[in-house]
């Protein structure tokens, strides 16, 4: 009994210590995909044009909000999981951020189901992020009503599942707009990234169309979902 304990120790020993592997393989990979350096320029172009119209107010604020992404970028470096929570700021921020570049064009809502999810769920730094700006840049950015995109965590059974749900032109239509197209070559390899990175929690990436009532596409859903096992 004694043997069998020891190799049964050895052994959850060993998949920590390729767990905790898996996460530094993938974390300065993942760093250098966090900040899309178009959008950082187009965030500075927003504030100097702010700047130059006179709007202080605004661009103080544009400022704050886009200082508070940038450190959120940094600190997880430090970190391996963040929790629900926290991702859940860092997507904030960055919607933020384009709520002001896009205007009235964009509007968006975070809901979590069960507030204990917030702290029990953790996650790999920005995984949130790359699934928005997709929705953002491939779906929304296409339509020519406003954009908006909801996110919404809650629990079912024996999972946990994350929605990132726009109203842009959806999937396919995206997919046959962008070929060849160097956001679209970003797109992939955000999306590969993040799905690989979950993988280091068991946890899954699905991303499919969003129906409407009539059964017409209305948009794009991206849906994480996370064994209970991982809270």
């Amino acid at each position: 009994m004694a043997y069998v304990a020891y190799q049964y120790r050895l052994k959850q020993l060993q998949k920590e210590y390729d767990f905790q592997s898996k996460l530094q393989q993938l974390e300065m990979t993942a760093l250098k995909a966090q900040m899309n350096p178009h959008f950082i320029f187009n965030c500075l172009n927003s504030i100097k044009g702010l700047v130059l119209i006179g709007d202080s107010e605004k661009a103080v604020n544009y400022i704050g909000t886009f200082s508070k992404l940038v450190r959120s970028s940094l600190d997880s470096a430090e970190e391996k999981l963040l929790t629900l929570k926290e991702e859940l700021d860092i997507a904030e921020n960055y919607l933020s951020l384009e709520q002001l570049r896009y205007g009235p064009k964009l509007t968006w809502s975070i809901r979590c189901q069960d507030e204990s999810l917030m702290t029990a769920i953790k996650l790999p730094p920005f995984i949130l992020q790359p699934l928005l700006e997709n929705a953002i840049v491939h779906g929304i950015k296409y339509v020519a009503h406003d954009g908006f995109i909801h996110i919404v965590a809650f629990r079912e059974k024996s999972n946990v599942h994350i929605k990132i749900i726009d109203n842009g032109i959806g999937l396919q239509l995206a997919k046959a707009r962008e070929q060849n197209n160097e956001h679209t070559t970003r797109k992939h390899l955000g999306v590969s990234l993040v799905k690989r990175r979950l993988k280091i929690i068991d946890a899954s990436l699905s991303i499919y169309d969003h129906a409407d009532q009539a059964g017409h596409t209305s948009g794009t859903i991206s849906e994480i979902i996370i064994p209970q096992h991982h809270e």
